[in-house]
């Protein structure tokens, strides 16, 4: 509740019924046509190896530029460790155990309108069913695991050098990608006693991100 404000999906929502021209059929992602109380919603979910790497680290999730090669980071997942588990009692257990962090990363309605906005008229009228826009979003994004530091360890996707070595697969994320309609109340309507935003309609699409697999930088 604390990260999604009624006041901003609204204004989310708004946009999406001003610009749902760019689709052939708005609905899949303005709930209801002409409506802005519902919308479809994108996220991510993730599992890391809580001793992937000595110390922390952080999974980037990018979104791709023109050339593919490089990207602005839209939403990431941290992995807070020590850099010598072998000191503490815990840590060692929680390694012999396989220990796993799991993470959440929403992707703003607006992207997936950009993302949208930026195809060719043609491509663009092809988008008229719900896993054509999981296909987009597959190959719109790429992803990198970084130090505190920003110092690159891997990379997925378009970001990956495809001659690099792989990652070991105990080091390697597991991502999944879903979908859910959001609803929420107008300002004048919500109250502390009523949840201003409900959840219903989860979808998973499946995995994100592992085509090619993950390759050492």
């Amino acid at each position: 509740m604390n990260e999604w404000s009624p006041f901003e999906l609204a204004a989310v929502a708004e946009t999406h019924r001003n610009l749902s021209t760019l689709l052939q059929q708005p609905e899949l992602l303005l709930k209801e046509e002409d409506e802005s109380s519902s919308l479809r919603h994108f996220y991510i979910t993730g599992e890391l190896s809580e001793f992937a790497f000595p110390g922390s680290y952080r999974l980037e999730l990018l979104l791709l530029q023109n050339d593919q090669s490089q990207g602005a980071v839209v939403n990431s997942i941290s992995v807070l460790g020590r850099a010598d588990p072998e000191r503490c009692a815990a840590c060692r257990d929680r390694q012999a155990a396989g220990s796993h962090v799991r993470g959440y990363m929403h992707l703003d309605p607006r992207l997936i309108l950009y993302l949208i906005g930026q195809l060719p008229p043609d491509r663009r009228a092809t988008i008229t069913e719900l896993e054509h826009l999981v296909v987009l979003i597959q190959e719109s994004f790429g992803m990198r695991l970084v130090k505190p530091d920003g110092t690159a360890l891997a990379a997925a996707g378009p970001l990956a050098a495809p001659n690099n070595s792989s990652l070991e697969e105990i080091q390697a994320p597991k991502l999944s990608l879903h979908s859910q309609v959001i609803k929420f109340q107008s300002a004048e309507g919500a109250t502390p006693a009523v949840p201003p935003i409900k959840f219903e309609q989860r979808v998973t699409h499946g995995t994100f991100g592992d085509s090619g697999g993950w390759k050492v930088l």
